[in-house]
């Protein structure tokens, strides 16, 4: 179950001042203070869950997609799914922690530089450097898809994606480097 509780690992933070912090919405969103131990596990394992569920439901959907649709229709499907996850994914976040999260306090301001720099310190630089590759190589592999005329949408999209992790990827590599000098 390791896959899963990584995304889940993500969410949770150390603030600048030793306080924990709980990243609902990623971390462009303002975060939510915990107040105690208890709270902090609770979310867990509600996030651990909701992860593991909604996760495996975009594979299935998408994987069951092959078997229902002609070919003509898999790329339009693609992008249609790129829209309504983001927004079925926010949505159902908030219905599945609305009754957890109401009586928390949030953060003044968002700490995105602490969120980075906890990423950094968790991070040898052989994981980042594959997270980078990976990236790029996906980048890479979008832009031979639309020279030789496949998806041009899906990829264009899939490029830019990429493009922005791979920026940000670089950026908690080049925040590890200035904090270890």
């Amino acid at each position: 179950m390791g896959y899963f509780t990584q995304f889940a690992d993500a969410a949770f933070k150390s603030g600048p001042d030793g306080e924990r912090l709980f990243y609902l919405y990623g971390p462009w969103s303002r975060p939510y203070m915990l107040s105690d131990e208890e709270t902090e596990r609770r979310l867990y394992r509600r996030l651990l869950w909701y992860y593991r569920i909604s996760i495996t439901f975009v594979i299935l959907a998408i994987s069951s997609f092959q078997y229902a649709a002609p070919k003509i229709f898999a790329s339009v499907y693609i992008n249609i799914l790129i829209v309504i996850v983001p927004i079925v994914g926010i949505l159902s976040l908030r219905l599945t922690f609305r009754s957890e999260v109401w009586y928390l306090s949030r953060a003044p301001s968002r700490s995105l530089g602490a969120f980075y720099d906890n990423i950094a310190d968790k991070s040898s630089y052989l994981i980042l450097s594959l997270r980078l590759a990976i990236c790029l190589l996906a980048v890479g592999t979008g832009i031979v898809m639309i020279v030789r005329g496949h998806a041009i949408l899906t990829m264009g999209i899939s490029i830019a994606v990429f493009s922005i992790f791979a920026v940000l990827v670089g950026f908690v590599m080049l925040r590890k480097r200035v904090r270890s000098t």
